[in-house]
């Protein structure tokens, strides 16, 4: 996923939401008390790699003054 932001505003709020991409979480991570086997069947049933679990990362600016 290529990096992009999206600005918008909820009222007199001024927002950007700013995408990093994608990554993967190890999944021995994530589900430390599952068997590796267990979690690699899982990942391939949901269509993922087993090597990790895909995130996206998205950060939230807010631009408030005081009026």
């Amino acid at each position: 996923m290529a990096k992009k932001s999206y600005p918008f505003k909820i009222g007199h709020f001024e927002c950007l939401a700013i995408s990093d991409g994608d990554f993967a979480i190890p999944h021995d991570e994530i589900f430390a008390d599952v068997a590796v086997s267990r979690v690699e069947q899982l990942l391939r049933k949901h269509n993922s790699e087993p090597g990790g679990v895909p995130i996206a990362a998205t950060c939230l600016l807010v631009r408030a003054e005081k009026t």
